[in-house]
């Protein structure tokens, strides 16, 4: 019996680290990765205790386009709300709620052509704690 209730809090306990632990987040390696920076990026990071809010722009570099995409989309995984609007033929949106440690994360993804595009991760900075 004692082994049963050992087990059982440390099953909570597990599971209660797990969902204080930073969410990981795909797109996150976009801010921080050297090689993604040069002549076809742009980067904007504000943070304040209200909003940490992070973009890339990319213009004229469809590798990088690509790369992006495939980021949002392994974050979609873990959102619980998503928004998609597409634009003509090349154009598309699409915005992620992203819950953790009870805020809610936002990414929003902005495909303008082949070789264009936005991101932004955005939250109170206890979202990404």
């Amino acid at each position: 019996m004692k082994k049963a209730v050992i087990t059982l809090i440390c099953g909570i306990i597990a599971t209660i680290s797990c969902y204080a632990a930073p969410p990981k987040l795909a797109t996150e390696m976009l801010f921080s990765d050297p090689k993604f920076r040069d002549e076809s990026t742009t980067v904007y990071i504000t943070k304040t205790e209200d909003n940490y809010y992070r973009s890339f722009k990319v213009e004229n570099n469809p590798q990088l386009v690509k790369i992006i995409e495939e980021k949002v989309n392994l974050d979609a995984k873990k959102a619980y709300n998503m928004v998609e609007r597409y634009i003509g033929k090349e154009g598309y949106n699409i915005i992620l709620n992203i819950l953790n440690n009870n805020e809610t994360i936002n990414i929003g993804f902005t495909r303008l052509s082949d070789s264009s595009a936005n991101v932004f991760v955005q939250g109170t900075m206890n979202a990404f704690r």
